[in-house]
């Protein structure tokens, strides 16, 4: 039976074996925007990992990280 039969609510990972979707359902849930650059950084960084990513990873991914120049 579907989980909100019973009352919960789907719950859906990102890891390794996620696809796109699993992203765009996880911001949307989060009243996250899912723009293309945050979904991508978060799809990649799923797919480089060997665990499901953890909430605070995922919100990692939201900020892109400064690049700095080397002198």
């Amino acid at each position: 039976m579907p989980s909100h039969v019973f009352g919960l609510e789907q719950i859906i990972d990102i890891g390794p074996m996620s696809g796109r979707s699993n992203v765009l359902f996880w911001l949307e849930r989060h009243n996250i925007p899912a723009t293309d650059d945050v979904v991508e950084r978060i799809y990649k960084r799923a797919k480089s990992s060997d665990h499901t990513l953890s909430e605070a990873e995922i919100l990692e991914c939201l900020h892109p990280v400064a690049q700095t120049k080397s002198k």
